[in-house]
């Protein structure tokens, strides 16, 4: 995904001290991350890495790890990392919720059917939660 050049000044703009971008690097950039406070609950809001460096650094999991962190220092009640990567997600201690949609049309006959698009449309996830803790 590409974002425009001034995404990140945009959301400053709109987030003030709520939101921080944090840059990891090993004298070069391989990766960074943006967070959102919001009341006790931090958001894991956009990351970027490396593909290539990813592999060697194991950046994507340093890069939660350094989340956990982040959150833990900010005192956050909750740390949401978003809906993607679950089984390594799930390596750090982050358990799935549930996450809901209201949709309603005006049509009654559109809403009939939206329930039926909605599941098909539905990513079927196949994944292994895993815990560090025993």
């Amino acid at each position: 995904m590409e974002l425009s050049e001034d995404y990140f000044s945009e959301m400053k703009s709109n987030w003030g001290k709520n939101f921080v971008v944090l840059v990891k690097h090993e004298e070069k950039l391989v990766g960074f991350y943006s967070i959102i406070m919001d009341g006790k609950c931090m958001h894991a809001h956009f990351l970027g890495y490396s593909r290539a460096q990813n592999k060697k650094f194991e950046l994507y999991h340093n890069m939660l790890l350094s989340l956990l962190k982040e959150g833990m220092e900010r005192k956050a009640q909750e740390i949401n990392f978003a809906r993607t990567a679950l089984e390594i997600k799930s390596s750090i201690g982050a358990v799935p919720e549930e996450l809901y949609s209201y949709i309603a049309h005006k049509s009654r006959l559109v809403n009939k059917v939206v329930p039926h698009i909605l599941e098909f449309l539905k990513p079927k996830l196949e994944w292994t939660p895993r815990s560090p803790f025993k």
